[in-house]
């Protein structure tokens, strides 16, 4: 792994903070061998725990001059095990924009890392890359999105926006790293604003933010606002602290989609139902969640062309049965997509794993629940007909499998229909928002919380539908979610009427849906893309 001066990682001194550069550890591409250095490895007291022996200074040398690496050597006389978060927001708010979200990208990698226990590799993407990468799928797909950053410091709120750059070429982004010196004088900071925007939103106190996105989750969730605009008034206030600072440029850039990369407590805000007072925000752009631009892989296939594994079961051992889930699963490959399905006995954790080595499926559709839990990865599982499979034993099935390895092609989405995501916990966030990164897949969409039956199966079909029109997985997530807003989706006899004129007889377990409309954003809301939105 190659070493840079540009990337930043807060350690806690003996004396204070020390600001040096440390091993890359986020990955441009998560479908790894999983290589590179184990962050509970290099958060150490001692230097032979981080790895830094005579071969490691013999590299840093070959890397850098001698003035940086007596720099290097005076920092770094002695490690805690700890990132301090105050000196992380502090040293953010001094930093100039382009280290500052290299600086973010670093500290997304830590955190994910830690708690999922992967070892990351590769080099911490630059302004101008991510730039130029936007424009590069914009020309690609025909998609214009936008990457937000979004850090909730102690008493402000930092929103960082990179938008689509066409002039900037490859060879200066990838000259960077080899001569900085050079583009020092080319990319100056009022040339950065041209693709770049910071806004600092004064006098949010992070504490006070987190307390209103849990009651905002909770407003959309309850039943006994269900039919009620009861979540409305914090929907706003959101709004116009995340969005309406940042709005005027979305519009001169006519960005289609939002990709927003969130700090910790902020990963379970539903983005989608965020209201500017006239439309919600899913009415005006595609909206999608990553851990980080470093930790996605953002290549762009062309999902029509691979085949779907769809498994799943409406009935479970102490658990509350799904009965939709049949119909929902063979209703895939009747839309048509290719690919096999399996359902209740046949949905068996040794069955999901022949058929996962039989072909390289692009799409692995999970109809059953998943729990997201607070403490030890090892809390947060799949349930199977029989068996729950925890995310440690489900990392090692990744691998297993072969979805971490570059010799394989990548598993494009992951779809788990029926997963929960606890309430106001950030470790079951990081285990949500982590699960590609987990597992090796390019994207995972998943629900924050339990929807109905009905209403699922309705999403579901509708996002297969226009996936297979419009294969832009964020595009086809808005369009669905748009037929259950606009009362498109909705139950009548006995029948699942969908946007496209398709119906679908509902089982007799879903007959209490009759009459009913899903426009409620608890019905839509809950279903977020994480990772590689294209």
């Amino acid at each position: 792994m190659k070493i840079h001066r540009i990337l930043w990682v807060i350690i806690v001194t003996g004396t204070g903070l020390a600001i040096a550069t440390c091993p890359g550890l986020t990955q441009t591409g998560n479908q790894s061998d999983i290589t590179g250095p184990n962050m509970s490895d290099i958060t150490g007291p001692d230097l032979e725990d981080f790895g830094f022996d005579e071969e490691f200074y013999e590299e840093f040398d070959e890397e850098f001059d001698e003035e940086f690496d007596e720099e290097f050597d005076e920092e770094f006389d002695y490690f805690d095990d700890e990132i301090d978060r105050g000196e992380y927001e502090s040293q953010l708010e001094q930093l100039e924009i382009d280290i500052s979200l290299e600086f973010i990208e670093e500290y997304q990698a830590i955190e994910f890392s830690d708690y999922l226990g992967v070892d990351l590799f590769g080099e911490i993407p630059s302004l101008e890359e991510i730039a130029k990468t936007l424009y590069d799928l914009w020309q690609t797909t025909g998609q214009k999105s936008a990457f937000i950053y979004v850090t909730s410091r102690d008493r402000s709120l930092d929103i960082v926006t990179v938008f689509p750059d066409e002039s900037l070429s490859q060879s200066l982004v990838s000259s960077r790293v080899k001569h900085p010196e050079i583009l020092t004088n080319i990319f100056t900071q009022d040339r950065q604003k041209q693709f770049t925007q910071k806004a600092i939103v004064p006098d949010v106190d992070r504490q006070k933010l987190l307390a209103d996105v849990t009651k905002f989750r909770l407003q959309i969730l309850s039943p006994q606002y269900r039919n009620s605009q009861q979540y409305l008034p914090l929907s706003k206030k959101l709004y116009q602290l995340l969005i309406a600072p940042i709005e005027d440029r979305l519009k001169a850039e006519n960005i289609q989609n939002l990709v927003f990369s969130m700090d910790s407590g902020l990963r379970y805000l539903p983005l989608a139902v965020l209201h500017d007072g006239e439309q919600f925000l899913i009415e005006k752009y595609g909206v999608s969640l990553v851990p980080s631009f470093g930790l996605t892989d953002i290549t762009y296939v062309d999902i029509r062309d691979r085949p779907v594994l769809a498994m799943g079961s409406a009935k479970f051992e102490g658990l509350p049965a799904l009965p939709g889930v049949p119909l929902e699963v063979t209703n895939i490959l009747e839309i048509p997509w290719m690919g096999e399905s399996f359902i209740n006995e046949q949905f068996t954790l040794d069955n999901f794993k022949q058929q996962a080595a039989s072909q390289n499926f692009g799409v692995i559709h999970l109809a059953t629940h998943a729990e997201f839990k607070p403490g030890r990865l090892e809390n947060s599982y799949i349930q199977f007909f029989e068996d729950k499979l925890n995310l440690v034993q489900f990392r090692q099935l990744a691998q297993e499998l072969g979805w971490t390895s570059v010799e394989n092609p990548p598993i494009e989405l992951l779809v788990l229909s029926a997963c929960r995501t606890a309430l106001g916990e950030e470790q079951a966030e990081l285990g949500f928002a982590g699960l590609a990164v987990l597992s090796g897949v390019k994207s995972v969409l998943g629900s924050l919380w339990y929807v109905s039956d009905a209403a699922t199966l309705g999403l579901m079909s509708e996002f297969y539908h226009h996936l297979r029109k419009t294969p832009i997985k964020v595009q086809a997530l808005r369009e669905s979610q748009l037929a259950l807003l606009q009362g498109k989706v909705e139950v009548k006899n006995g029948l699942l009427y969908l946007s496209t004129g398709e119906t679908l007889a509902l089982p007799p377990e879903l007959a209490q849906f009759e009459g009913m409309n899903f426009s409620h954003p608890y019905y839509w809301s809950a279903f977020t893309l994480i990772g590689n939105w294209n």
